[in-house]
């Protein structure tokens, strides 16, 4: 196992799908990270939608999005988090969800035309220029899943209406991950090392109720919220913080959109 990270607080987000993002619960998270300095932020993957190279159904709200303005959207909110968090946060991880996936499939489909490829990023890591801003990008291919210490971190790999106990009793160790918009934890005592949880977040994405309404049961109960993080020195505590009309609370601590 790698050794664990030499932190002492972390903050995760996750599915703020820009610009799709609820302003109330995006501010009640960059108040969080102002008022906690956490040593590092991690982005649990979705970030941004990229409704403008999906193959799904379109919303009037995607009306008028173009793969320019969500990438751009994207990496104003990134911005926004590196600015808050200060440069005392070292730390700054953002991890490929199935939406930033969407614009590798675009890519990969030919339904550009040849002569406009030149334009266009290679990927998402280069359209939201994580390097030159200091994110590093867990994609796919690293999540499998990708290690901090004894906590797994992944987008999300299963979405049932127990997705916490199918992350803990398949990964078989603490994991967390967003994917699911629906808060959710599960632990398990595994013999012989004790207990290991699993912790689904919240997300920060506009919930809308229309488009809920006609999807399954699985797919309702959507809520905003976010993790802190805790390590020990040995290993992570994971709890998560829900956001109810632009306000939270943590370890006696309220946040709220400023």
């Amino acid at each position: 196992m790698p050794k664990t990270p030499k932190r002492s607080l972390t903050l995760w987000f996750s599915d703020s799908n820009f610009p799709k993002v609820d302003k109330r619960a995006w501010g009640c998270f960059l108040d969080a990270v102002n008022i906690l300095k956490p040593d590092g932020v991690w982005c649990g993957g979705d970030l941004v939608d990229m409704a403008s190279v999906t193959h799904h159904e379109k919303t009037p709200e995607d009306r008028g999005l173009t793969m320019k303005k969500e990438l751009e959207s994207g990496k104003a909110g990134l911005a926004e988090v590196r600015r808050t968090a200060g440069r005392a946060c070292r730390e700054f991880l953002l991890v490929q969800g199935n939406h930033e996936y969407r614009l590798d499939r675009y890519l990969a489909s030919g339904a550009c035309p040849k002569e406009l490829m030149d334009w266009l990023p290679a990927n998402v890591d280069e359209g939201l220029d994580l390097k030159r801003t200091g994110w590093e990008y867990i994609g796919r291919e690293r999540q499998a899943p990708y290690m901090a210490g004894d906590l797994a971190v992944c987008h999300g790999l299963w979405y049932p209406a127990n997705h916490a106990q199918k992350h803990v009793t398949t990964l078989g160790c603490n994991v967390i991950y967003g994917h699911t918009h629906r808060p959710q934890s599960h632990t398990i005592r595994k013999v012989g090392t004790g207990s290991i949880t699993a912790t689904g977040s919240g997300c920060l994405r506009v919930l809308e109720r229309d488009w809920e309404h006609m999807k399954a049961a699985a797919f309702t109960g959507w809520s905003h919220g976010f993790v802190v993080i805790s390590w020990d020195g040995r290993r992570s505590h994971c709890t998560n913080v829900l956001i109810h009309n632009g306000r939270a609370a943590y370890a006696g601590i309220t946040f709220r959109d400023r």
